[in-house]
Parts: C-alpha cells; sequence; structure tokens
C-alpha cells in the first residue's frame, strides 16, 4: 500500500501522491493541461485539441471525478479530494502556468447525448427508457443524470475551490470565463455551444494557444436528428432547481 508504506518512510519528502502518480509512470512534473469536467460536454474534445498542442516536457490529465482518477491510478488516490490533487499539480508542475478547462453542455443536449451513448455502448439495451408518451421514464432518467451539475458545481466548485460561478460574467462573445484561481492556474469555464468562439479566441490569447485547433467529437454524429427532436419537447417541460438555474443563467442560456 503506498499510502501506507510512505507513512512509514523516514523521508520527510516523501509524498503519496508523488509516489502513485510515478509508480503509474505519470509525469506530474509536466503537467501543463488539466481538463476537469462533467461527462458528455465536450471534455473529449477539449482534452485531444489540448494534447496536439503538447510540446516536449508538456503533459495533460483529463478527468471528470475522483473515480476517473482511481481508474487511473488505482485506489489510493481515493485518499484525496479534487482540491489537493489540483493543489499537488500546482506545487510540483515545472511550468509557470497551469491550465484548467471546464464545460458545460445545455441540459437538453446533454441528458439525450448520456442516453444515445449507452444505446452505442450497448447494443442489445433496449429503447425503453425514453418511450414515447412514457414521461415517467422521462423524469427518471432527468433525476440519474442531473446530479452530474450538482457533484461539480457545487460539491466541488463551491465547497473544494470555493468558486460561485453566479457571481463572475460569463463572456458570451469569446465563449469562456477565465479564473485566474492563483499565480500559477488559469481556469477556463466554457459551455460546448460555444467552442468555435473559444477557439477564435484562444489563437490570440497567448503563445501557448496560438496553434490551437478543436477536434470534434464524431460521436454526436452518430444520434439521430429526428430522435433528439421527438423527445425534445418533454424533456424542455421538466423543471430545473434553482442551483442549476444559477449556472444556466451565468452561461447566458437565459437572462
Amino acid at each position: 500500500m503506498i499510502i501506507k508504506d510512505c507513512l512509514e518512510k523516514k523521508e520527510t519528502n516523501c509524498n503519496p501522491l508523488k509516489e502513485i502518480f510515478e509508480k503509474s509512470k505519470f509525469n506530474y512534473k509536466f503537467i501543463k493541461f488539466i481538463i476537469f469536467s462533467m461527462p458528455k460536454t465536450g471534455s473529449i474534445s477539449l482534452y485531444n485539441s489540448f494534447k496536439n498542442l503538447l510540446k516536449e516536457n508538456e503533459e495533460i490529465i483529463h478527468f471528470h471525478t475522483i473515480v476517473e482518477l482511481i481508474i487511473h491510478f488505482g485506489n489510493e488516490i481515493a485518499h484525496y479530494n479534487i482540491y489537493e490533487i489540483i493543489d499537488f499539480f500546482k506545487k510540483n508542475s515545472i511550468h509557470e502556468k497551469i491550465y484548467i478547462f471546464s464545460s458545460y453542455r445545455k441540459p437538453t443536449s446533454r441528458y439525450l447525448s448520456f442516453y444515445y451513448h449507452n444505446l452505442i455502448a450497448d447494443s442489445s439495451l433496449e429503447n425503453t427508457l425514453i418511450a414515447e408518451n412514457n414521461e415517467v421514464n422521462i423524469f427518471q432518467f432527468y433525476y440519474q443524470v442531473k446530479s452530474c451539475y450538482r457533484d461539480m458545481y457545487k460539491e466541488l466548485l463551491n465547497k473544494e475551490f470555493n468558486i460561485q460561478l453566479e457571481n463572475y460574467e460569463y463572456d458570451k462573445k469569446n465563449g469562456c470565463f477565465i479564473l485566474n484561481y492563483n499565480e500559477k492556474i488559469t481556469w477556463f469555464f466554457t459551455c460546448l455551444e460555444d467552442f468555435n468562439k473559444l477557439e477564435s479566441f484562444l489563437k490570440n490569447y497567448n503563445e501557448d494557444f496560438k496553434n490551437i485547433t478543436f477536434l470534434k467529437d464524431n460521436e454526436n454524429l452518430i444520434y439521430k436528428e429526428e430522435m433528439k427532436k421527438k423527445y425534445f419537447e418533454n424533456f424542455s417541460k421538466i423543471a430545473i432547481n434553482n442551483e442549476e438555474k444559477k449556472i444556466l443563467k451565468f452561461y447566458k442560456y437565459f437572462d
């Protein structure tokens, strides 16, 4: 057990996170980009786009929650929260700047993307979750996936990082809000629908992004547009709680 072994060592510079990443051969000292976002919000597109920008001695990591990190680095990582892990990167990266990107997506589009993703992943899954004229299934599905918004924006950003996005102004023209979180970390908040605007903005932001080209996630092409339209109205009728409404307003989905 890495943590137990590390605690038993006499060396004062022993750090369990350091041991965990080194055992996994992850170059944490070279971390330059962090994609920290909810699932189905374009985070894979962000990851692949910024991965193409990496120079020698630069690294990128992509995760949704602590669970994602456990998959890559083992159960030892479960002893840490997201704040501690990002703080570790901040203290150990050789780079002057670390960029974090977090993305959002219109709830209706995201819920349906979740649903069709599951159908694609498991072809044997019958189309029963959202059955025509079956609002019980629609509501059940809604409540299964909406917790991701609560976890990301209330539990993680608010509690662990003390970030309340509703207190800031989202730049709809450039497709992002930029938070200088500390002297080393610059945090970009964007949304999937604004990726084209963000790409144009980043090209002129600084030298780190001048060659950025956003790669598209082709998975969305598989989703049948007629099916989206078929269920869009029902999803639009579902009440949105106050917490999510704050985020929607921040991203200027409504005034």
